[in-house]
């Protein structure tokens, strides 16, 4: 699922200006969390698979998953 969001100004160095951004994946991805997410735990957390992006599904299918 995705959301419009803003990061502020002065978030991340080098970034005077407000950002827009999608989601919360950029802060799920930089973070330890990121080792938490897998193929497996992305497949078993989605209510149904064509909620999965397109591209995200076409990987997993690379992988036999």
């Amino acid at each position: 699922m995705t959301s419009s969001c803003s990061l502020a100004a002065k978030s991340y160095p080098a970034k005077d200006a407000p950002l827009a951004s999608v989601g919360s994946w950029s802060y799920v991805l930089c973070h330890e969390q990121a080792r938490e997410t897998t193929a497996a735990s992305t497949v078993a957390a989605a209510p149904r698979r064509e909620l999965i992006h397109p591209g995200v599904l076409e990987y997993l299918g690379e992988i036999g998953r």
